[in-house]
């Protein structure tokens, strides 16, 4: 059997921020995102979306929490995955995800499509006060043999609200301000993480023409780590996948010729030898 081992996953909010337009001098900015478990207690980070839980091929994980905002404007949610990185490129081609709010409409991503990032959901407005829980589901589809032996899955979740009513077209990056959505596959002007492993997290500040303001730290594998881009914010969700492989023992049927009824081990994933 294959199983597939979520050895950790998280979710951070960095410091979101949204400031109405300035007159003569800036706005002291407005935390706009609050992150829950339970829909009771909210902070700026969450862990453990998805577990650690194993998944063999044809299974799947639920994980789930609660976004609220925070802020004094309504804002439109958009769920999106990015920064994809597969040590096995046969686990990538198995894994999907998808990602939405109870009662909205959201896709399912298979994660091998993710050139740099994709919607995963996008249009539901939350006004100011008001929460909502998000699902997310990642599936592992059928892998053979020694397929995905000891590979390790790394993605990121964003979570953006925005002060806008502009809001992304599946396949592209949240566009939090008046502009045009970023076609797949082009260059992020968003602020990106640190490399897998780094304990370091840097702050970042940028303005837009509609007066969003956001302040960004950028950190990977941090429990209390997150990632936010520019203009409103953000949570992030890390996903840190393991691989194993397990093989089954099976024994030779019993032959009257045969006293102990032994018989050597198959070396295939799920075959009685006859």
């Amino acid at each position: 059997m294959l199983t597939l081992l979520i050895t950790s996953s998280s979710i951070a909010a960095a410091c979101p921020t949204v400031a109405a337009r300035p007159a003569a001098a800036p706005a002291p900015p407005e935390q706009v995102v609050e992150l829950s478990a339970d829909g009771t207690t909210y902070s700026r980070s969450l862990t453990d979306l998805f577990g650690p839980v194993s998944l063999s091929p044809g299974d799947h994980v639920d994980g789930s929490f609660w976004v609220r905002n925070a802020g004094a404007r309504p804002a439109r949610l958009t769920l999106s995955v990015r920064d994809v990185k597969v040590s096995d490129p046969d686990t990538l081609q198995a894994l999907t995800l998808s990602s939405r709010a109870v009662g909205g409409e959201g896709g399912t991503v298979p994660l091998a499509e993710v050139s740099e990032h994709a919607t995963l959901a996008s249009g539901e407005t939350l006004e100011p006060g008001e929460a909502t829980m998000i699902v997310s589901t990642l599936a592992l589809e059928d892998l053979t043999g020694l397929q995905g032996q000891q590979s390790t899955v790394d993605l990121t979740v964003r979570v953006t609200l925005s002060g806008t009513a502009t809001g992304s077209a599946p396949g592209t990056e949240p566009v939090p301000t008046d502009t045009a959505p970023e076609p797949l596959g082009t260059a992020s002007t968003l602020p990106g993480a640190t490399p897998p492993g780094s304990s370091e997290s840097g702050q970042r500040a940028s303005s837009t023409e509609d007066g969003l303001l956001a302040q960004t730290w950028d950190t990977r594998l941090a429990s209390t780590g997150g990632v936010a881009v520019a203009s409103t914010v953000v949570a992030g969700a890390l996903v840190a996948l393991g691989l194993l492989l397990w093989f089954a023992a099976r024994r030779r049927r019993v032959h009257a010729s045969e006293p102990d009824g032994g018989g050597a081990p198959t070396s295939a994933v799920g075959e009685d030898r006859a």
